[in-house]
Order: structure tokens, then C-alpha cells, then sequence
């Protein structure tokens, strides 16, 4: 029996690209199809409030597309953050590093893709909580609803025509879900 060559997170960054639009999933190399344009578009349309939020807030750094975030050590993984907000970055000011980072956001949001089953997303989810995110946000463009993920509560589920709140972790965030998806 043959037996499995795992990558760490250090390996994976110097691959080249034969490995675009890939994950790291505990130290497996995991292919991730492009998601479609919905997904790419409902992206923007979120990360642009929540750029518009921390310019407002005057600090904070917003990454998204893909961006690699390293979510779990010994058999490593790195996932594509669909979007980040870290309202204290480690080098506020200063450019953001080449390769992957460790440090951990204040929001993940992670926008469903037509080929991610929900147990895949519970895992991202729970990857994310384990790191010490402490809200994540799951849009499903397709039924046109968020869930809302935090480490102390059960989730909770906000329809298109709901506010979203960022609560104590973005404070003074508001949103109508539905600006996510018209």
C-alpha cells in the first residue's frame, strides 16, 4: 500500500501553478473549481461594504479572491478566504505578505460555490472558529440567505430582506443582505 506524501503550507506556497484554484486540507492538495460568476459578483459586492466600512472606521485591512489564510498546522491546511477583515492587522500600513498568512481575522465570509456541499462548508467554518475567528458568514447566493456562525452561539440564519450586524466584533456594521445579491 502506497503511502500518502503530505505538503505542509510552505511547500504548497512555492508550488507553481498547477496548483491555482486549489486548497491545502490537512496537508492534501484539494482541487476547488471555479465557482461562477455569481459567486464573483456577490464577492465584490460584499467586499466593497466591508471596505467601505473599515475606510469609515479609518483602519483595518480587507482580503479577499482566493487570498491563502493557514487555518490548521501539523498536516496543514490553507484555504482560499473568500473574504477577511482584520481590524488590527500585525503590519497596519504596510503590504501585505507574498505568500500565505496565519494571523487571524476579526470576519470570515465565505460565499457558497455550486460545487461546495454544506458538510465542506462546516468544515471551513469550523477550521475558522478553531483559529479564533470570531464571526463567520456563510452566503448562499442561490437561496438568498446568510448564516451567521460565532464561537459562543448556535448559527443563525438572516434572509435577503434582514439586516446583517456586525455586533461587538465590527461594531456600528449594518447591511441589507439583499444589497449582497441585486
Amino acid at each position: 500500500m502506497a503511502t500518502k506524501v503530505l505538503m505542509t503550507a510552505e511547500e504548497f506556497a512555492r508550488t507553481g501553478p498547477e496548483t491555482d484554484g486549489h486548497e491545502l486540507v490537512r496537508g492534501e492538495v484539494v482541487r476547488m473549481p471555479p465557482p461562477g460568476d455569481r459567486h464573483g459578483v456577490v464577492l465584490l459586492k460584499v467586499g466593497r461594504v466591508l471596505l467601505n466600512y473599515t475606510d469609515e472606521l479609518g483602519h483595518g485591512t480587507v482580503m479577499g479572491a482566493d487570498s491563502g489564510i493557514i487555518t490548521r498546522r501539523a498536516q496543514d491546511s490553507v484555504r482560499g478566504l473568500d473574504i477577511a477583515v482584520f481590524l488590527r492587522p500585525s503590519r497596519p500600513g504596510q503590504e501585505a505578505p507574498p505568500k500565505y498568512t496565519n494571523e487571524v481575522p476579526e470576519l470570515v465570509a465565505e460565499i457558497c460555490s455550486p460545487s461546495q456541499n454544506w458538510p465542506e462548508i462546516l468544515e471551513k467554518v469550523g477550521e475558522y472558529l478553531k483559529m479564533g475567528v470570531r464571526l463567520v458568514w456563510v452566503i448562499d447566493p442561490q437561496r438568498r440567505r446568510v448564516t451567521v456562525f460565532t464561537p459562543e452561539q448556535e448559527p443563525t440564519v438572516f434572509a435577503a430582506e434582514n439586516e446583517l450586524e456586525g455586533g461587538d466584533v465590527l461594531p456600528g456594521f449594518r447591511c441589507r443582505i439583499a444589497k449582497s445579491f441585486d
